[in-house]
């Protein structure tokens, strides 16, 4: 990632732009329907714990990647060494492993072939046993920055079981194409090349669609190839991607799986008001019917690069149309916060991250009023000093916040559970 200001990661190496929010001066009441701030009166918290892996040095980015999913967390460190080279690690820890309660490192997971500079774990996403981990910036049959991608497949409950099962590569490949930046969904492993020549716009970019099974039983068979319907050069279309079931996000745009089988494109989501950077749509999550997209390059009151988080609902214009819920900003966000950079979404929470305020912010749905999406949490790191970047990347699941900084050398571990009303998360 490359941004404006004092916060930037090696993660994408430029493939992200310069880094929109609103800025406040009126209190709630003056609010437009559709915008939420996150004030300055929700409690503020420290980690709970630390996720802490053996054998880092600077410059390994661990935590700028992260996933959560119940007992197992997945930590990318795509510029850590191995075998002599920098190919990149991701870090498995599991709960209990290093003790009652305790989160410990189980297992390290390398690419087989891994060299230098490869940016294995930028970004790695595990569904139903399996995990998939990108890496963009691998040579594949002499093409430099090809990219491929390495499913491997959990064997048995514990943390530190995973046998590597099968490298994906694009069909009909090219030289920076950056094949590997991925999400996966139940059979479904999405991955963006955003990158990649498109009817002739060099860096138009497309995202690939494998669906376990198909061409045979063990087989990942490549089944679309999704395009944007007005794409140009440069649009670096797939640099974000999120799948749940049949609806797929790429950056700003959303597709939805048809009865025939095929994968259309639904619609392009713009901001309301009309103040989107060229940032825009280059973090998004979803879950259920919720998708977030945000905008870290955004200005906010003046503030340059503060960032903003832009809801939308699959409903909110009538069944099935997709329409803008929400705009949230930080009332007391800085220039350079780059609000948004970590964004993670689960249930009624949002999780987003400001690398560049070394923060991470917590919302609810109905925190504040129906569908208003209102802060509740503000997270910070007890031993984080200025430029940790602390918020450059997040995950959510039950209650449980994991938050990367990416110079801290560790994850910071938050389990809300004790300070929200989340009866519904308890073990």
């Amino acid at each position: 990632m490359l941004r404006a200001g004092r916060v930037f990661t090696a993660v994408s190496i430029g493939l992200f732009f310069l880094i929109v929010i609103i800025g406040l001066v009126a209190g709630m009441s003056s609010l437009p329907e559709k915008y939420s701030a996150a004030d300055a009166t929700a409690v503020t918290l420290t980690e709970t714990g630390k996720l802490i892996p053996t054998g880092l040095i600077p410059g390994d980015d661990f935590g700028v990647t992260l996933v959560l999913s119940g007992d197992i967390a997945f930590v990318g460190a795509p510029g850590q060494m191995q075998g002599g080279n920098t190919p990149g690690v991701v870090h498995v820890f599991g709960r209990d492993t290093g003790g009652p309660a305790q989160w410990g490192e189980a297992i390290t997971l390398t690419a087989y072939d891994g060299m230098n500079g490869d940016s294995f774990g930028v970004l790695p996403s595990y569904s139903a046993g399996v995990l998939a981990v990108g890496a963009p910036f691998a040579t594949i049959n002499g093409r430099a920055a090809q990219g491929a991608v390495y499913l491997f497949e959990q064997n048995g409950s514990g943390p530190d079981n995973w046998t590597f099962t099968r490298k994906i590569t694009a069909a009909q490949g090219d030289m920076a194409d950056w094949f590997g930046f991925l999400t996966l969904d139940n059979g479904r492993l999405l991955v963006g090349t955003p990158g990649k020549t498109v009817g002739g716009n060099p860096r138009q970019g497309a995202a690939y669609l494998f669906e376990q099974g198909a061409g045979g039983p063990d087989n990942w068979g490549q089944t679309a190839v999704l395009t944007a319907s007005d794409g140009v050069t440069n649009s670096y279309f797939a640099e974000s991607v999120a799948l749940s079931g049949d609806t797929a996000v790429i950056n700003q745009y959303i597709f939805t799986h048809q009865p025939d089988g095929r994968w259309t494109e639904t619609i392009k989501l713009t901001p309301e008001d009309g103040m989107g950077s060229i940032s825009f749509g280059h973090h998004a999550a979803i879950s259920g019917d919720v998708v977030a997209l945000g905008d870290f390059a955004a200005d906010v009151n003046g503030q340059v690069s503060q960032g903003a988080v832009y809801l939308y609902g699959r409903h909110q214009n009538g069944i099935n149309q997709w329409g803008q819920i929400r705009k949230i900003t930080v009332t007391n966000g800085l220039a350079y916060d780059s609000f948004s950079t970590g964004l993670a979404l689960s249930g009624d929470m949002l999780v987003v991250g400001a690398p560049g305020a070394d923060k991470a912010y917590v919302f609810r749905q109905n925190e504040g009023g129906e569908n208003m999406w209102g802060l509740t949490a503000v997270l910070i790191g007890s031993d984080v000093t200025d430029g940790a970047e602390f918020g450059i990347s997040t995950a959510v699941d039950r209650g449980l916040v994991l938050v990367g900084a990416r110079t801290a050398g560790a994850v910071y571990l938050f389990d809300l559970r004790r300070y929200l009303y989340l009866p519904f998360m308890q073990r």
